[in-house]
């Protein structure tokens, strides 16, 4: 009676279980972002042909100054796949399977992010298992995950952004602070919509140091280390906004379609569409040439991948 009693106060998954269940979805995870990765998506998007070359020519000593890319103003996912072209070689796939290790990555952080969040629920394990599970089959993720587009970054900074803030607040350490300072600073160099990240933790720090009862609120030591961790990031956004006057034309092009009437808006991207098609089309012919012209012939390790991934797609249909 007493070991029932235990079982029905406790519904959590056991560590072990947890721990199993967990890999397996990992398994799983890396399956569907891996799986016949050669072949799909078919092709190579216009962006992530832009990415691609921008990330041969950093890792070839061609680094762009002040920094600009063009209409693609965070910097952050060609920097990343420039230091893996390095170490493992350029090619389409091994980007790809870049993509996919930070996919996975993300699935990984979305659990250790439930199990922080969910600290002292009777089903701690289970929710966090739930949550990854639920990112790892969530479609767009899993779209962004075998393809070479730098939205890809904001989910595991993010993420991390929560771990970090989750062991300051439990710990009150000042580097763990600063940590999380700094990865929600990071965020404005991921993607448009990580612009956000600084403010909800700020909108956090104001929450813990007004809300919970007295003796349980941060200090201005979490805030002053946290800003400290804000600073670099931010300084060199603001840089980069300062030396590259168009830096977000994109961002202002489409909040101009939106402040239109819903029909007018539709109507005049049709139209913007049309009439631009045949320079869209010259402008695409011509990134694939160059980047084409840019990889050469494929490396060592780009053919290793493509082998790899051919035999597994063979055994796993």
């Amino acid at each position: 009676m007493k070991q029932l009693a235990c079982r029905a106060a406790r519904p959590d998954l056991s560590p072990c279980l947890a721990s199993a269940l967990g890999l397996l979805l990992l398994l799983g995870a890396w399956f569907l972002r891996v799986h016949a990765l050669t072949a799909t998506p078919p092709g190579l998007e216009p962006d992530a042909a832009h990415n691609t070359i921008d990330a041969l020519r950093i890792s070839r000593g061609g680094l762009p100054f002040p920094l600009d890319f063009d209409t693609r103003p965070e910097p952050a996912y060609r920097f990343i796949l420039a230091g893996w072209f390095v170490l493992v070689g350029p090619g389409i796939v091994t980007a790809r399977l870049l993509s996919g290790l930070i996919g996975l990555l993300t699935v990984a952080l979305a659990y250790r992010a439930g199990l922080g969040l969910l600290g002292g629920s009777a089903w701690r394990r289970l929710g966090a298992l739930v949550a990854a599970g639920a990112l790892a089959a969530m479609m767009p993720h899993l779209f962004l995950s075998r393809s070479i587009f730098r939205a890809l970054l904001l989910v595991p900074v993010v993420l991390v952004t929560l771990v970090a803030a989750l062991d300051a607040r439990r710990t009150g350490k000042n580097r763990s602070w600063a940590v999380a300072g700094f990865m929600a600073g990071l965020g404005v160099h991921t993607y448009t919509a990580g612009i956000a990240t600084p403010i909800w933790y700020g909108v956090f720090l104001a929450h813990q140091m007004t809300l919970p009862r007295r003796g349980e609120r941060i200090g201005c030591r979490a805030v002053l280390f946290s800003l400290l961790g804000l600073l670099l990031p931010l300084l060199v956004w603001g840089a980069m906004l300062w030396a590259i006057p168009g830096l977000y034309s994109r961002v202002r092009e489409a909040s101009a379609y939106q402040a239109q009437p819903r029909g007018e808006a539709i109507l005049s991207v049709v139209l913007a569409r049309l009439l631009d098609a045949p320079g869209a089309l010259a402008a695409q012919r011509e990134a694939f040439a160059e980047l084409r012209a840019e990889l050469g012939a494929p490396g060592v390790a780009e053919r290793a991948a493509r082998l790899v991934l051919a035999v597994a797609g063979r055994e796993w249909s």
